[in-house]
C-alpha cells in the first residue's frame, strides 16, 4: 500500500480513540499528542486514520518512538515499517542522535 505519512496532522481525540480501540489498546493511553513533540498519522483513501506514532524528545540528543500502532486491517502491509522509518528520519533531522522504541503504551 502506498500511503502518505503526515507530520503533526490535525487529529481529533475521537479518531485517535477509534484507532486505539481497533488495535486493542486501552483508551486512557490515547493522550500521546500531549507528550510528543512530533507525531505522524496515516490515513486511508477515505480519510480514516489507520496508523499513528509519536516521537518524544529526552534531552537534546535522545528520544524515543512511542505508541506506534497500525489498524489491524493494514498490519500485513508496509504501513508500520514506513511510519517507523518516517519517525526515525524526523528524529535525525531534529538532531536526535539516539532513538529508542517503546514496544507498547506505558
Amino acid at each position: 500500500m502506498d500511503c502518505e505519512i503526515i507530520l503533526n496532522p490535525v487529529l481529533s481525540e475521537h479518531e485517535i480513540l477509534n484507532l486505539w480501540e481497533a488495535a486493542g489498546w486501552k483508551k486512557e493511553n490515547s493522550k500521546c499528542k500531549i507528550d510528543c513533540l512530533f507525531w505522524a498519522g496515516v490515513r486511508d483513501s477515505e480519510g480514516h486514520l489507520i496508523a499513528f506514532g509519536g516521537l518524544v524528545p529526552i534531552g537534546l540528543t535522545h528520544g524515543y518512538i512511542s505508541k506506534l500502532l497500525v489498524h489491524p486491517r493494514y498490519q500485513d502491509q508496509t504501513v508500520h515499517e514506513d511510519l517507523h522509518e518516517f519517525l526515525l528520519s524526523i528524529a535525525k533531522r531534529s538532531g536526535t542522535d539516539i532513538v529508542s522504541v517503546t514496544p507498547e503504551c506505558e
